[in-house]
């Protein structure tokens, strides 16, 4: 019988009696769902907090222009940590302040505050834990199935509004806004974080690339630089997908 190679030429390392590659994408689209049901969920408070406060809810709907902006001109940094330091590191420290921005949202009371958490250091964790790295992650471990791999990890950020903003409605409609918040950073602290140290690796092949790298104080393969990544189509169709 064919053995079934998802790389052939490194071995295969498993968690729990199952290809590696596959655990990542467990991880990376569970940690996607809490995430961006995190982002999400200020639709849902918006309501509650503009009564509590007195805003206007279109001063509110500002954080969000301000943090998807943000995101999308944090996309060349975290495409450069990336390539410097692997996907692991990065995904790892944007789940974690995910988990820590959620919480100052519970102690604002001035309409700045929300856009500078919310709007901005919101923005650098989210985008952390983006396409842009994780698309990187998962594409590592796979040659075969690739494509299926992908679509199972992205489809985290669906399940964020299908399944987190329901139960973050729910939670904030018994006990408050600011609970649902709490929530949300609980379990990315005390569930995803744990999942994605212990699970979450780059491939070997990737490793093998970074430290090579790190040797030899070159890169082992062609890159686009930043400024030429500005100048291209795509990197703007790609932040204009994300505006909208």
């Amino acid at each position: 019988m064919k053995r079934d190679v998802e790389q052939p030429s490194v071995a295969r390392p498993k968690v729990l009696g199952i290809y590696q590659g596959w655990a990542v994408v467990l991880v990376v689209m569970v940690a996607l769902a809490v995430a961006n049901g995190g982002r999400f969920m200020f639709g849902v408070v918006l309501k509650p907090v503009s009564e509590e406060f007195g805003w206007g809810r279109a001063e509110l709907a500002l954080g969000v222009t301000i943090s998807v902006i943000a995101m999308s001109c944090l996309q060349p940094l975290v495409g450069v940590l990336v390539d410097k330091y692997g996907s692991r590191p990065v995904l790892i420290a944007g789940v974690a302040l995910v988990g820590l921005t959620m919480i100052p949202m519970t102690l604002v009371t001035e309409l700045w505050q929300v856009y500078v958490f919310y709007g901005l250091f919101a923005a650098i964790a989210f985008a952390a834990t983006s396409p842009v790295n994780t698309t990187a992650l998962v594409n590592g471990w796979f040659e075969k199935r690739r494509g299926l791999a992908l679509s199972m990890a992205t489809s985290g950020s669906a399940y964020g509004q299908l399944l987190v903003v329901p139960i973050v409605t729910a939670i904030m409609l018994g006990w408050g806004w600011r609970v649902s918040y709490l929530a949300v950073s609980a379990v990315l602290f005390l569930v995803i974080l744990p999942l994605a140290v212990l699970v979450v690796r780059d491939s070997p092949a990737r490793r093998a690339a970074i430290a090579d790298k790190r040797i030899k104080g070159r890169p082992s393969e062609p890159k686009v630089s930043i400024g030429q990544a500005l100048r291209t189509a795509a990197y703007w169709q790609l932040s204009f997908g994300m505006f909208v």
